[in-house]
């Protein structure tokens, strides 16, 4: 009805005073409703500088809502700041190509903004650098994984919005609050079965049944995460070993090569579509962001071993086995004995 009222409203006044009336308000909704109605100096002039936050559990549909957020101002320059990781990179392009999305990922190369592209910059101060050197007009800023991105984030949009499963640390003032509407097959904690079996027991369970796919989060050091691909490889020659660190290799019966940075994960899952195993070993590659499906969705993680975290970020950020899927598997997720008590607290802990 509000709707109604404002558009028989509009039929009868000119644009200059539309466009002192929204301004006057200054209110999001009303510049929201008239945005095909009032000039984009009205509308940018309400939205200027207004904070969105969009949150939800991991892997629970932001990087929908991000898309959403795209398609719906598509007549606008938006900025998409993501995580500094050629991995990550590829998978917002091959998510933007299948959502029908134009988009331009800024390099050194870069030299104009592409008219009607969704712009993805790497959370680096090069890539900053970068398009700071092309942009030349106003923009909407998006950053993904923003309670980690922000404080070092150097660009600055008409209108900024904030998108993270761990919104803790935030201390902005958002003036729209949007939660993920948590899709129906959606997996989260309280769909984990937890235990604190032994790393070596976890993998021989795992291994025994079926099929699936194992996260090993044990190890910081490379070397570590490396010496442990080998080990399990060298015990398991035909299961395939994915080590994703600094340098990302394969282990598959006795033999092991260098993947390219390039590959998305659901890319090297693809690749091994004919084995009903596949055990990846990682830290911090395999954290934030980092989906561990294939590309049809019809493969993900079945079982994480995560031993290392510090905070209830950090262990939320790990849990790359959540997530949207349409079949009934039993999702595992083992911790080490004197971390189940903090994992209880964690899983009981309430969003915003």
């Amino acid at each position: 009805m509000h709707n109604k009222r404002v558009m028989k409203m509009n039929k009868a006044l000119p644009v200059e005073l539309m466009d002192k009336i929204v301004m006057m308000s200054g209110d999001l909704l009303a510049a929201s409703v008239l945005r095909k109605h009032i000039t984009k100096y009205a509308y940018n002039n309400v939205v200027s500088n207004k904070n969105t936050l969009i949150y939800g559990p991991v892997q629970s549909g932001k990087t929908k809502e991000i898309i959403s957020f795209i398609k719906a101002h598509k007549g606008d320059v938006n900025v998409l700041v993501i995580q500094n990781s050629l991995s990550m990179l590829k998978q917002y392009e091959k998510r933007l190509e299948s959502e029908g999305v134009k988009y331009q990922t800024i390099t050194g190369s870069s030299k104009v903004i592409e008219k009607g592209s969704t712009i993805l910059v790497m959370a680096n101060l090069i890539r900053y650098s970068y398009f700071n050197d092309t942009i030349a007009c106003d923009y909407n800023l998006i950053v993904d994984e923003a309670d980690q991105l922000l404080k070092n984030c150097k660009l600055k949009g008409i209108r900024n919005v904030h998108v993270t499963a761990t919104p803790f640390s935030l201390s902005y003032q958002y003036d729209i609050i949007i939660k993920v509407k948590i899709n129906p097959c959606y997996k989260g904690i309280k769909d984990l079965h937890i235990s604190t079996t032994s790393l070596e027991s976890s993998i021989s369970n795992f291994l025994n049944r079926e099929s699936g796919m194992m996260l090993i989060n044990r190890y910081w050091l490379s070397v570590d995460m490396f010496n442990h691909a080998l080990s399990v490889s060298t015990e398991n020659p035909g299961i395939p070993i994915v080590l994703l660190n600094s340098e990302r290799r394969i282990f598959l019966n006795g033999r092991d090569k260098t993947l390219s940075h390039n590959k998305s994960v659901s890319e090297i899952i693809d690749s091994l579509a004919c084995h009903s195993h596949i055990i990846f070993v990682s830290n911090r590659v395999g954290n934030r962001g980092v989906s561990f499906v294939s590309s049809d969705y019809t493969r993900h993680l079945t079982d994480q071993y995560l031993c290392s975290f510090t905070s209830i970020t950090s262990f939320l950020q790990k849990l790359r086995i959540l997530g949207i899927y349409k079949d009934t598997e039993r999702l595992n997720l083992i911790v080490p004995r004197d971390k189940l008590t903090k994992v209880i607290e964690y899983s009981n802990t309430r969003y915003l």
